[in-house]
């Protein structure tokens, strides 16, 4: 995945994609999301042979909020051949605005009842710790640490057993760290 941000905010992103199975594409539906939010589909149609690979590009350009520069846009490819592809695993991927840069985009669900996800995208394979701060600052919970792959990730985070409250989530990884805050809610009975 590569993108471009013109001088008005657009932005344009171009994904490199490979034909890994055993039979010719013809239709594939893709997907441009902007910081894991929902986002643009267009389907490609025309012949990728099989180990064939080509490059495509978003004719739909988003514009971006100022707060959205530093973030980061995913492209995934579904239903080639609108069929539902059963090796989904590498149908994705990400990249930030800023380049090959560790970053943990905002928690979701926020606020949160039983667990909170954390995307995640790493420059290459390597491990991200975390620790879990309550809003008084106390340490909660200290990860051992996770070893992530290049690209998106998620990083889930349960938090059924918390307190209702605001929480902070310090992410490190190698000499980079990144805090990211979510609330608990809890359900009255």
């Amino acid at each position: 995945v590569s993108n471009s941000i013109d001088s008005e905010n657009y932005l344009h992103v171009k994904a490199d994609i490979q034909n890994r199975s055993t039979r010719i594409i013809t239709s594939i539906d893709l997907y441009n999301r902007v910081n894991g939010e929902s986002g643009i589909k267009e389907t490609w149609q025309g012949v990728l042979p099989i180990n064939g690979s080509m490059t495509y590009e978003f004719t739909a350009s988003p514009k971006l909020s100022l707060d959205e520069r530093s973030n980061y846009v995913c492209v995934e490819a579904r239903r080639p051949n609108f069929i539902d592809d059963y090796f989904a695993n590498d149908n994705e991927f990400c990249a930030s605005f800023a380049g090959n840069v560790f970053l943990v985009s905002n928690p979701y669900p926020n606020p949160a009842l039983t667990e909170v996800i954390m995307p995640v995208i790493l420059p290459e394979e390597g491990t991200v710790m975390y620790k879990l701060y309550d809003n008084k600052g106390s340490l909660i919970e200290e990860s051992n640490g996770q070893i992530l792959p290049k690209g998106s990730s998620q990083i889930q985070l349960h938090v059924t057993n918390l307190r209702s409250g605001f929480y902070a989530v310090q992410f490190t990884y190698k000499d980079k760290s990144i805090v990211k805050r979510f609330i608990k809610h809890s359900v009255k009975e």
